[in-house]
């Protein structure tokens, strides 16, 4: 592999790095229909299931099993906002834990207040309940990134980096990962200026960011559809790019929702992850990314 510039091959190994484990949303529903295909994906690949914010459900937890027996990883979401108390809390994860899941995302609803959040996310981890579970990864998923979504700065405060510290060290002392995940966005450099600022607020977790896939075709609020005329790269390329003239960003992974052209999605990013691209230039002067045949 040869590079035309040092910012080209930084980009490269950058995207390839931020792919490398990358993971894919699905419904429970279409984890039966998309079977076949899911099979493509390397076993312990992580697959997040998009569940009603009612819980639990039959469907959701035999979406899991069939995962789970196809040598996936899926990562459920537990809406705490739906939570009658620690006990349905712990009777769900016991659930999960005996289907053999190991990845939960704790979904937190729209935050204005981030220290308040890990603190109470800390001390429910923390307790006796969740210490007989044997889960290697927790996501927190900030729906208050959408509060942030001009790029408005994280304040900072004690308060703050406290909850940040103590956060970073329940992720060491239990030798579980703990990461961000932000909301599904089409606007990377907003994002970028919200993960800078809340690094300078203390920030040291990792950051798992949710873009949706290449050829997402759903009307969804945040997302307008790819046109013709549009580069179906732009946002991993843009993320890579900042990431790559950042090396102390937390953005180090990515999930993506494919909507539905799963396969298409998932075989692009086992190309970008396994390095099967090149980086080069476009016509007007930026870069675009092509899939090696």
């Amino acid at each position: 592999m040869t590079f035309d510039s040092r910012d080209t091959q930084d980009m490269f190994w950058t995207l390839s790095m931020l792919m490398t484990d990358f993971s894919i949303e699905v419904t429970p529903r279409e984890v039966r229909r998309f079977a076949p295909l899911i099979s493509i994906l390397p076993a312990g690949t992580r697959v997040g299931l998009t569940a009603r914010p009612t819980f639990p459900t039959a469907r959701s937890h035999a979406a899991a099993s069939a995962l789970v027996w196809s040598g996936m990883r899926p990562v459920l979401p537990l809406h705490l906002s739906h939570v009658a108390d620690r006990g349905q809390v712990d009777r769900t994860l016991a659930r999960w834990e005996h289907l053999g899941v190991d990845d939960i995302v704790l979904e937190v609803g729209v935050a204005h207040d981030l220290g308040t959040v890990l603190d109470d996310i800390v001390d429910l981890l923390s307790g006796p309940d969740f210490r007989r579970r044997r889960f290697r990864s927790i996501g927190v998923r900030l729906d208050g990134f959408r509060n942030y979504g001009a790029g408005t700065p994280v304040p900072e405060s004690a308060d703050l980096l406290r909850a940040l510290d103590a956060a970073r060290g329940f992720s060491h002392d239990r030798g579980i990962e703990l990461y961000l995940t932000t909301p599904s966005t089409a606007r990377t450099h907003p994002l970028v200026r919200w993960e800078r600022s809340l690094r300078a607020a203390g920030n040291r977790l990792p950051i798992r960011v949710e873009l949706p896939g290449p050829w997402c075709t759903d009307p969804l609020p945040w997302w307008r559809p790819v046109s013709s005329r549009q580069d179906p790269h732009r946002l991993v390329l843009d993320l890579a790019a900042a990431v790559a003239q950042d090396p102390d960003s937390k953005a180090q992974s990515v999930q993506l929702f494919p909507a539905r052209s799963f396969a298409r999605t998932a075989r692009w990013a086992l190309d970008l992850g396994n390095g099967n691209f090149v980086i080069d230039h476009d016509p007007d002067g930026g870069h675009r990314v092509a899939i090696l045949s």
